[in-house]
């Protein structure tokens, strides 16, 4: 189920009382149904961090810091993008674990959480942000001509 699909059963089962015959009456099985009010708190957490694109998705649980990380990189790319700043993937790369240290100086709780901001988390970032009409540049070949015409031989 979507993180919106949650949200609507949690919402109608506040008026329900009765958790088996909305179950039936909704199609869904009971065990679910207790899962998602064991969790209703995570679920509403997640719910308002989440963007509006992976409300409507299924998907695995994500750590809460690194949500938080990747919103908080989001705001900086269009920043950067206001600014007429190039948008180069290592400088964002870099400004992601650096987010995510101050993030994770507020949350010493969840101090064994660790990030890696590699190429694959970076293309799978771009798609669930919908970065995808943004044009990231690559590295810049190496201006020392001497060494990079001997690299073939």
């Amino acid at each position: 189920m979507s993180i919106s699909e949650k949200i609507e059963v949690l919402n109608t089962l506040q008026n329900e009382n009765n958790v088996s015959k909305f179950a039936k009456m909704k199609g869904i099985n009971e065990c679910t149904l207790r899962y998602i009010i064991k969790n209703s708190e995570k679920i509403r957490k997640i719910d308002a961090i989440s963007s509006s694109y992976c409300k409507d998705k299924t998907f695995y649980h994500r750590y809460e810091i690194i949500s938080k990380m990747e919103k908080s990189l989001k705001e900086w790319i269009y920043l950067q993008l206001r600014k007429n700043s190039a948008a180069t993937t290592a400088p964002i790369k870099q400004k992601a674990i650096k987010i995510f240290q101050d993030i994770k100086e507020a949350f010493p709780s969840e101090e064994n959480i660790s990030f890696s901001a590699s190429s694959g988390w970076f293309e799978n970032f771009k798609h669930r942000e919908r970065l995808h009409n943004i044009k990231f540049a690559g590295e810049s070949a190496s201006g020392y001509h001497v060494v990079a015409s001997d690299f073939p031989n």
